[in-house]
């Protein structure tokens, strides 16, 4: 960015000066309005990733979503959650319109561990959950130490 050199008055050196600094700090939401559409803005439910020995699990908020509305994928070692929320009325008969609405994609790359050919989702209270369990040979076990 150019900058201008102003006289410092105490006299020892000039002071750099940015003359576009208020321009570029205004910038992202000028005069109070985001300068990006509401369609590029991107979103997606927050996911919780936990694992314990007997499964690797994901855990997505996603109120107001019905079964029909997910889609859960897998392929090539990745985890796909899509889905789609469509507004109830049309745009412009709100008010305020805060909620997002539209399609979201979400990916994970999944361990080659996991036994992805018997995942298990459960849709409750809002939160959908994705267990995907350990392959037998990746499990722990007990390993019996034998006295000879």
């Amino acid at each position: 960015m150019a900058s201008l050199a102003r006289y410092n008055r105490t006299g020892n050196r000039p002071v750099r000066v940015n003359p576009f600094r208020l321009f570029e700090e205004s910038m992202p939401t000028l005069f109070g309005r985001s300068l990006w559409p509401e369609n590029f803005r991107s979103w997606g439910p927050a996911v919780d990733v936990s694992e314990d020995d007997n499964a690797l699990t994901f855990s997505a908020e996603v109120p107001g979503y019905s079964k029909d509305d997910l889609k859960i994928s897998v392929e090539n070692g990745m985890l796909t959650l899509s889905g789609e929320r469509t507004l109830e009325r049309k745009r412009n008969e709100y008010h305020r319109l805060e909620r997002a609405y539209g399609k979201f994609e979400r990916s994970f790359s999944l361990p080659t561990k996991v036994d992805s050919s018997h995942i298990e989702a459960d849709l409750k209270a809002g939160v959908l959950t994705i267990m995907i369990p350990w392959r037998e040979e990746a499990r722990p076990r007990q390993i019996p130490v034998q006295v000879k």
